[in-house]
């Protein structure tokens, strides 16, 4: 909402998707994630765009159909895909894919949703698992905002994901790609590495990094003390102008991570409280409960990291040229910590999409 104008549900919805896509931290289906962007790109009558997300969707939601089928999956995962399927172009789809989808989801969405309840709330809560835990750890860490979601692997906001092995006047700088990244894809093969002067921020060298081997990494020639160097992947798209590793910017990137971090848990919690379906059990209803209290304490933890860093950064820079900047970043921290202050599960243009869901099966 600003000065006084409010976005229309559907301009809300594509808003939440496009939120998902780019800060959302758990292993999503990518084919999933181009099928709830497309449906929200159709809504809102961007019919272009939202045909190129369809095609790159329809060999997941057959996927996905199988799995269904196959897991006994139901519950709001099915009926959401069916409203999505439903509302697709057919020819988006390979012969008859778009009718046997259809069957298949119209058959299992009317019968019970105890199988999606029974995968749902026994098992650990994957996003939980492969996000870690918050941790205080020294080492280099990435700035998020400059990497493509979802490529390489994140365990926790405050826990490193670069490796720095440090040769003479050389530096080797890894990191390691998630399970399902594709180590052929054009994101992965322009990714660069940068070092910078810890002090100034002034960058002194980079290289384009190589793919293999479940990691991507790049050769670094400094020429200087390595010990007061920092170090970050970008992509060869990322506005050079936008790279601060200076300490200010270190710092924010730091920031940014937490509260990419809690907002995913919060997330998450949204997603495990959308499942309890209208046959739910009590006990359903209680796991289900727990799990998603468990996900907004370690959202609320990671938050209340974020705004305490902030507030310390705001008071540091508060008389510098950064002063005025940071000080409305921090507010805007607050915001989205008072934002996650609601427990409640989400409804409407807020509603988990289709690929947080498949996330949890």
């Amino acid at each position: 909402e600003v000065a006084g104008l409010t976005l229309g549900a559907d301009l809300a919805r594509l808003a939440t998707v496009q939120a998902v896509r780019a800060i959302h931290l758990g292993d999503l289906d990518e084919g999933i994630l181009s099928l709830d962007r497309a449906h929200a790109y159709r809504r809102v009558g961007a019919e272009d765009v939202a045909r190129t997300q369809y095609a790159f969707a329809a060999p997941a939601v057959e996927l996905l159909t199988e799995r269904i089928v196959n897991d006994r999956l139901a519950g709001p995962l099915v009926s959401g895909l069916l409203d999505a399927v439903q509302a697709s172009p057919r020819d988006m789809f390979v012969g008859n894919a778009w009718e046997r989808v259809m069957t298949i989801l119209r058959e299992t969405d009317a019968q019970s949703e105890f199988s999606w309840q029974h995968q749902f709330f026994l098992e650990a809560d994957p996003l939980a698992t492969s996000l870690g835990s918050i941790a205080v750890v020294t080492g280099q860490l990435l700035d998020l905002r400059m990497v493509p979601p979802r490529i390489l692997r994140f365990t926790g906001p405050d826990r490193p994901d670069l490796e720095i092995t440090s040769s003479g006047t050389s530096v080797t700088v890894q990191a390691d790609l998630r399970d399902d990244a594709l180590e052929d894809s054009a994101e992965l093969a322009e990714l660069f590495a940068v070092a910078a002067d810890a002090d100034t921020g002034t960058i002194i060298a980079s290289s384009p990094c190589t793919v293999g081997h479940g990691m991507v990494s790049a050769l670094l020639q400094v020429g200087t003390d390595t010990d007061r160097l920092h170090y970050m992947l970008i992509s060869a798209d990322t506005d050079i102008d936008a790279i601060r590793l200076d300490p200010t910017g270190v710092a924010v990137a730091q920031i940014d991570r937490f509260c990419r971090y809690a907002w995913t848990m919060h997330r998450t919690a949204g997603a495990l409280r959308f499942g309890v379906g209208a046959s739910s059990t009590g006990a359903d209803i209680d796991n289900s409960s727990l799990a998603a209290e468990q996900a907004e304490l370690t959202a609320t933890d990671a938050m209340s990291t974020a705004v305490g860093l902030v507030r310390q950064l705001a008071r540091r820079t508060r008389r510098g040229p950064d002063g005025e900047a940071i000080a409305g970043y921090s507010a805007a921290v607050q915001r989205l910590a008072e934002h996650m202050e609601e427990r409640s599960m989400p409804t409407g243009t807020l509603e988990p999409t289709l690929a947080e869901l498949v996330e949890l099966t």
